[in-house]
Parts: C-alpha cells; sequence; structure tokens
C-alpha cells in the first residue's frame, strides 16, 4: 500500500507543471461491472483524484487512485473473491456549460488478487499490469469551486467501473 501511495504522489507532483489555471481534487465511489467467464457478484471501489486545469482550454490532466472496499464475490469456490487497486494518469476533456460530458484516456496500472473465503491463502491473479484506460461520463458544475461526475471507466478489456464523484476546485 505504501509503494502505491508512494507512486500515486508522484504522478500528481509530475503533472503539476506551472502554467495550469485551476487545480481539484476528488473523491468517487463506484461498483465494478465484471464480464469475466467466471461469475463474479458485486464489487465496490472508492478513489481519489488530483487534477488541472490548463488554461483557456477544456483539457485536464488527472492523477487518480482507486481501491477495492467490497470485494466481488465468485460463485466458484476455486477462485475465491476479487480485489482490486488502480493507478492512472489521464487526459480529459470536458464540455462548456452547467451540464457537461466528459471523456478521458491514458495509462492505468492495476493489481488484481482473489483470496479464498474462509482462509488466509491470497492469489495474485495478474500481477502488476500496465494498459490504456478510456472513460465516458457526464457532469454537473453545483457552483463555482464544485462539480459532480458520474462516469464509467474501461479498466481492462472485461472490468469496468461505474462512480459517482465530487470534484472541489482550488
Amino acid at each position: 500500500m505504501l509503494k502505491s501511495m508512494v507512486m500515486a504522489a508522484l504522478l500528481v507532483a509530475g503533472a503539476a507543471t506551472p502554467g495550469f489555471a485551476q487545480h481539484y481534487a476528488g473523491v468517487k465511489g463506484g461498483l465494478l461491472n465484471i464480464t469475466q467467464d467466471i461469475d463474479f457478484d458485486g464489487g465496490a471501489m472508492v478513489g481519489v483524484l488530483f487534477g488541472y486545469d490548463m488554461p483557456g482550454d477544456n483539457f485536464s490532466l488527472e492523477g487518480e487512485f482507486n481501491a477495492s472496499v467490497v470485494s466481488a464475490e465468485s460463485d466458484n469456490e476455486r477462485y475465491g473473491d476479487l480485489d482490486i487497486w488502480t493507478l492512472a494518469a489521464y487526459g480529459a476533456f470536458r464540455t462548456s456549460g452547467t451540464f457537461y460530458f466528459k471523456g478521458k484516456a491514458g495509462l492505468l496500472y492495476e493489481e488484481l488478487k482473489s483470496s479464498v473465503s474462509g482462509s488466509s491463502i491470497e492469489i495474485q491473479v495478474d500481477g502488476g499490469e500496465m494498459a490504456l484506460s478510456l472513460g465516458i461520463g457526464a457532469g454537473l458544475r453545483l457552483g463555482e469551486n464544485l462539480g459532480a461526475e458520474l462516469e464509467y471507466t474501461q479498466i481492462e478489456a472485461d472490468i469496468g467501473y461505474a462512480t459517482l464523484g465530487l470534484n472541489w476546485m482550488f
């Protein structure tokens, strides 16, 4: 966990380039959508993000960290429950207006772990993996410094993440 927090801090520090007009931080949470051959039910993650709006444009850079708070449960005892954590850097575009649309693309690092219920056995499913990640969403500016966003992010080909979040501009 310390390794992931250090990586997140470096990611955000690296994006903090002079010339950005507005900084924002946010919290988000939501449900996992897993469509693997193995049946997984449920699963929820929470996350934090830090972003920087580029002046004069609708583009921004975002750093994001998400981790499981509720394991995705498998009906097959052989596979156990699945936990995920991700660290990502995105380029994002938001349309103008009080109600807006958002698109994002970037690199995402993920780790998947499976644990068998009732035992202390934990299996690294993928090891660490870096991949392209895409997301779409919509938002509502609730005031000059607050916005709410509904978003769907594709973590990998068979894992998606639907979230609701709040962003504070500073």
